[in-house]
């Protein structure tokens, strides 16, 4: 009796660990349809703000300058300069004389 016992603990044991794999190929399935199905409508639907959006800020500016500051010692710190002003400037500060870059219009 026990033999029989232990054979049938081992066929339900496998039967579980097919169904429960079986549930893992369906899930993976599932979510590579979703995924696929994301990637589709974010390409049919982009975000239109973003192309007619006019940003005046520095990080755009064709006035900017960018370079390494050797002051700060094992560092490699970017600063940003004002070709107008020659003042240290952040990329999120606003220019009444900004105008875009060129090379990010393509």
């Amino acid at each position: 009796m026990s033999t029989e016992l232990s054979i049938a603990i081992i066929i339900v044991l496998l039967i579980l660990l097919i169904v429960q794999l079986s549930f893992l190929v369906i899930i993976k399935k599932f979510i590579s349809k979703l995924t696929s199905f994301t990637k589709f409508k974010s390409i049919q639907s982009p975000q239109k703000d973003l192309l007619n959006k006019s940003v005046k800020t520095c990080k755009n500016c064709q006035f900017r300058q960018s370079f390494l500051n050797v002051e700060i010692e094992e560092k490699f710190v970017f600063t940003y300069l004002c070709k107008f002003n020659g003042k240290e400037i952040s990329l999120r500060d606003s220019c009444s004389r900004f105008m875009i870059e060129k090379t990010r219009m393509k």
